[in-house]
C-alpha cells in the first residue's frame, strides 16, 4: 500500500524496454491480492491452470495459477 510494488513493476518494464523485450510475463495464484496491482499495471490473463501437486496447502485460498503478460 506504499507504492513499492508499482515502482518495482515500473523498474522491470524499463529494464525490459532497455533490453529490447516486447512483453513482461508473470505468474500469480488466483486469490492473491497482488493480482489487482498487476491488472492496474496493464497485465492481462493469458492462461489459467490447476497447480495441484505443486504446492502443499492452498495459498490464497486457491489452487489455480494464472499466467499474465503485458505487451510493451
Amino acid at each position: 500500500g506504499h507504492g513499492v510494488g508499482t515502482k518495482l513493476l515500473q523498474w522491470a518494464e524499463q529494464q525490459a524496454i532497455q533490453y529490447g523485450d516486447s512483453k513482461l510475463t508473470l505468474g500469480v495464484m488466483e486469490g492473491n491480492p497482488a493480482k489487482r496491482l498487476y491488472d492496474r499495471f496493464g497485465f492481462v490473463d493469458v492462461h489459467r491452470d490447476s497447480c495441484a501437486g505443486f504446492f502443499i496447502g492452498c495459498p490464497h485460498g486457491s489452487m489455480t495459477a494464472i499466467e499474465m503478460e503485458k505487451r510493451i
